[in-house]
């Protein structure tokens, strides 16, 4: 099959999109990428495999144009040409009123959805019944099997007494919702033999204005004291394998979430698993026996952190368990595999 994923090419910080091409092509198929191709040459391709909607126009808002995109999917349909996208989000984070109208007019277009759970997988199956439907967990990219680097040294180079368990959280803080997650539940567990990390999480400002923000502020402040920040839009391969190494339990810090990659990223290196009961991260933790939260409820969430805590000294067998999972179910040639049998039966070749 020769087929065209609907994304910006060149290099991407996010190994997603690359290890699937990558993935794909080793199965044998001619796979391309390119926002040029999408528009003035899509009917050289079996299938457009398409990811995030935002994608399309570069991820720029302003070059959204939603009636050419319109009758440009009109066309493709007209043409033949499959399409297909995977369903990251149910609608944008932002909740942006012209970018939940692209989420609409995109997956409201599709040949077939690519999910990554039964949660959505239920879901759109219900509101797009027309549409094929398929699950596919979410893969781990070859590049993050790399050996790790040893725990005891990653947390002597952070300044981390070996001792000490980490509970870290990776990816960007999208909002202060989840900083405030992320804060609160440090500042619940008051055991200094613990040891929280958040590389992303961007650094607490003083604010002036009345006694009550500027008290407000100051809790913010001395909040942020137990946690290690590096301020970082994005950590380099190196800093990534560094920083997850020193850590022990991986807390998904999303108030809404749908799929994490995180998940898979953690299992992969052997960490236990803290994340909200939401979405298709919630029924994969459930599933995997490892810990989850209501995140509106702090003391679920202090409780689901101490449980994790707890397994983590007593031998950490859940962690061997997460790892083996995911060599089993979720490395890019398992997981392109059952995409690859799925796109055939869409493209009529089995």
């Amino acid at each position: 099959m020769r087929i065209l994923m609907v994304v910006p090419e060149g290099p991407d910080r996010n190994p997603f999109v690359p290890s699937l091409m990558e993935g794909l092509a080793r199965c044998g198929h001619e796979v391309h990428s390119g926002l040029d191709r999408f528009w003035d040459s899509f009917d050289a391709y079996d299938l457009l495999f398409f990811q995030w909607p935002e994608s399309i126009f570069d991820w720029k808002k302003n070059r959204m144009d939603l009636e050419r995109l319109s009758g440009h999917l009109d066309r493709i349909r007209q043409s033949g040409v499959k399409t297909v996208i995977t369903c990251h989000n149910l609608y944008p984070h932002n909740h942006d009123p012209q970018t939940m109208a692209l989420y609409e007019l995109v997956y409201s277009r599709m040949d077939a959805f690519h999910h990554m759970g039964r949660y959505s997988y239920d879901l759109f199956r219900e509101k797009y019944p027309a549409c094929r439907h398929f699950i596919a967990p979410h893969h781990v990219a070859d590049s993050l099997w790399r050996a790790p680097v040893n725990s005891a040294n990653a947390k002597s180079s952070l300044g981390i007494p070996s001792r000490n368990t980490v509970v870290a959280a990776f990816g960007a803080f999208r909002n202060s919702g989840e900083t405030w997650l992320f804060t609160r539940m440090a500042n619940s567990i008051l055991r200094r033999d613990i040891s929280f990390l958040a590389p992303r999480m961007p650094e607490a400002r003083m604010d002036g204005g009345s006694l009550k923000k500027r008290l407000k502020s100051l809790y913010k402040k001395w909040a942020f004291q137990r946690i290690r920040l590096k301020r970082a839009d994005f950590l380099t391969d190196e800093e990534l394998g560094r920083w997850l190494s020193a850590s022990d339990i991986v807390f998904i810090q999303r108030k809404e979430i749908l799929n994490s990659g995180n998940v898979p990223l953690a299992f992969a290196a052997g960490k236990a698993v803290v994340g909200p009961d939401l979405g298709n991260v919630g029924e994969v933790l459930r599933e995997t026996g490892n810990f989850v939260f209501n995140p509106d409820d702090g003391g679920s969430v202090r409780r689901a952190v101490r449980r994790a805590i707890d397994e983590v000294r007593n031998g950490n067998r859940l962690g061997a368990e997460n790892h083996r999972y995911a060599k089993e179910n979720w490395t890019t040639s398992v997981v392109c595999k059952k995409i690859e049998e799925e796109l055939l039966n869409i493209c009529g070749k089995i």
